[in-house]
């Protein structure tokens, strides 16, 4: 297995595709790896193929890149994990989680402590680790000569060939050993994210393989990469709105030249870049508490798509029947994250501090940016920060939906870092 660069490279001022968004292929065409199709026609069905898994996990090293160095992995940045994440994400929320999302929350806060050498070893092993969303009760008995518990997992990301499971109280983490003749599996369905296996578990008498206390760091850590995927999947929803608005005759005219509908694209699209600037100083270690800040951006987002698509939302009119889909896994994206992010309550209108902090993120994240964009997001955050859901200027709305419209024809990515998304495998390979 040879590990290479997730990031995205510049090449003569264009910047290209990263290796893994190459590799995965375009989604829209049966060249893909992850394709859209498969998405549509079998929601309930895992799209982790073997095939699929060799290749993102050992072919691209997702899984070397999530290990440090020391524990034997390749020790991938935050940054260009999240560039994985993203590339899957984009494509599948809940093939991400399976490949990616569930091993960076199995290891969040890990590799500082002594069972960071068994939580690598299951993950360079290929194998995924199921993590519990709710911990329940769990009675145990540490005088035994092998520490085993038993109880009920309330719900639990598990897939398939999961071997142990990561069950979180606040900072106290335990990796517990999995065995069809200690669990009992009962499923549980959910909203969004139904590629991926939810369950309910009954252990009885299970080995507690490892416990640890999360490093903090580490744990933030893991809600940036995560926040930073989940951009990519309101980037493939927004995407789809301009040739949906464009294509759609209404008035005697396009859906795309109503301002109402373009507001509602420069609005997401201005919530989308706000949620990729926070994430991305998180993933610098900067400005992590407002990462708070994200479900609400995102999923603020989503509900401005899903009303520009009106009834083809609802009747998943083809080629846009993704489009529910895709709401719907972001409307669930809380179940993949920490424990302590899961249960954050704050919204856009709370938290001078977070504010701030979203604010000088954004500063960082838009340096590079043409001025007239920088203005627009500026100004959504501002009414942001006022409690305010009132529209753009019309001058920041013009602005942004013809980025939009020019990024999406030109299969650029609709965040700060241009890059190039859905290349097929011959084109755009990075260097």
């Amino acid at each position: 297995m040879t590990v290479v660069s997730s990031s995205a490279h510049e090449v003569a001022g264009v910047v290209v595709a990263s290796r893994l968004e190459t590799a995965l292929g375009d989604p829209r065409t049966d060249a893909g790896l992850i394709r859209f199709a498969d998405v549509v026609a079998s929601e309930d069905i895992t799209r982790v193929t073997p095939e699929v898994r060799r290749a993102v996990l050992d072919d691209h090293g997702l899984a070397f890149e999530l290990v440090p160095e020391m524990w034997g992995g390749a020790g991938g940045g935050p940054s260009e994990v999240a560039a994985q994440l993203r590339a899957l994400f984009r494509r599948d929320a809940a093939a991400g989680a399976e490949l990616g999302g569930l091993a960076a929350l199995a290891a969040a806060g890990v590799w500082t402590q002594p069972a960071a050498g068994l939580v690598a070893r299951e993950l360079l092993s290929l194998r995924p680790i199921a993590v519990a969303v709710e911990a329940g009760e769990i009675a145990s008995d540490p005088q035994t000569v092998a520490w085993r518990v038993s109880g009920v997992l309330p719900l639990v990301a598990v897939p398939l060939e999961s071997r142990c499971v990561v069950v979180r109280r606040g900072a106290a983490a335990t990796l517990i050993g999995l065995d069809g003749a200690l669990a009992v599996v009962t499923p549980r369905s959910t909203t969004g994210l139904r590629g991926l296996r939810f369950c309910a578990l009954e252990l009885r008498d299970a080995p507690v393989l490892a416990t640890w206390n999360v490093d903090p760091a580490g744990d933030d850590q893991a809600q940036a990469m995560l926040a930073s995927a989940w951009c990519g999947t309101v980037d493939t929803a927004l995407r789809l709105a301009v040739p949906y608005a464009r294509g759609r005759a209404l008035y005697g005219g396009a859906v795309w030249d109503l301002p109402h509908a373009r507001g509602l694209v420069a609005g997401a699209f201005a919530d989308l870049l706000l949620a990729d600037a926070i994430a991305a100083a998180a993933l610098a270690g900067r400005h992590v508490s407002a990462l708070e800040l994200v479900p609400t951006l995102l999923g603020d987002a989503m509900r401005a798509l899903s009303v520009l698509f009106g009834s083809t939302f609802f009747a998943r009119v083809e080629p846009y029947e993704l489009v529910e889909t895709l709401v719907r896994d972001v409307t669930s994206m809380r179940l993949i994250s920490t424990p302590r992010h899961r249960m954050s309550t704050a919204t856009p209108g709370d938290g001078v501090e977070l504010f701030e902090e979203a604010a000088e993120s954004l500063e960082k994240a838009a340096a590079g940016a043409p001025a007239p964009l920088r203005r627009a997001v500026r100004d959504r955050l501002a009414a942001r920060r006022a409690g305010r859901r009132d529209a753009l200027q019309a001058d920041a709305i013009e602005h942004l939906a013809t980025e939009v419209d020019r990024r999406a024809a030109a299969d650029t990515s609709l965040t700060f870092d241009n890059s190039g998304v859905f290349a097929s495998r011959t084109e755009r390979t990075t260097t």
